[in-house]
């Protein structure tokens, strides 16, 4: 684990961690940071990292650093979050630095967000099974 600080904001990169703790760690955060990698093909990727369905559970603010066009950068921007394109290192620096400057405001959406929760996803899975 280190830290990263400003005068009143501190940014602390963290190590891989029990899961159990990690949502400990999510609920301590003021925002959440997702670091997605392109998979290296021109389709969009329809894949999304769980510990994104995790971030999106905690209500708190994402930067997600990811490829502007598949799942992630879909789900981040349909929920009120930030998306730095992965590929765009001076939007990511800008973003930060933002960030430590308290300059940055990422405001989710929560009627957004609650379409992603356990029940509506299952319901909808059943509806569609249903079909």
């Amino acid at each position: 684990s280190s830290d990263v600080c400003s005068s009143d904001l501190c940014i602390k990169l963290m190590g891989t961690v029990p899961y159990l703790d990690s949502l400990a760690a999510m609920g301590a955060a003021d925002y959440l940071l997702l670091i997605d990698a392109p998979l290296g093909i021109a389709a969009e990727s329809v894949f999304l990292p769980s510990k994104l369905i995790d971030y999106i559970g905690s209500g708190k603010p994402i930067i997600g650093i990811t490829p502007t066009r598949g799942a992630s950068a879909r789900v981040l921007k349909e929920t009120g979050n930030s998306v730095c394109d992965v590929g765009d290192s001076e939007i990511i620096e800008t973003t930060l630095r933002d960030l430590l400057a308290g300059r940055l405001r990422v405001c989710p959406d929560p009627v957004a967000i609650e379409r992603y929760s356990c029940t509506n996803v299952t319901s909808a899975l059943v509806q569609l099974m249903e079909r």
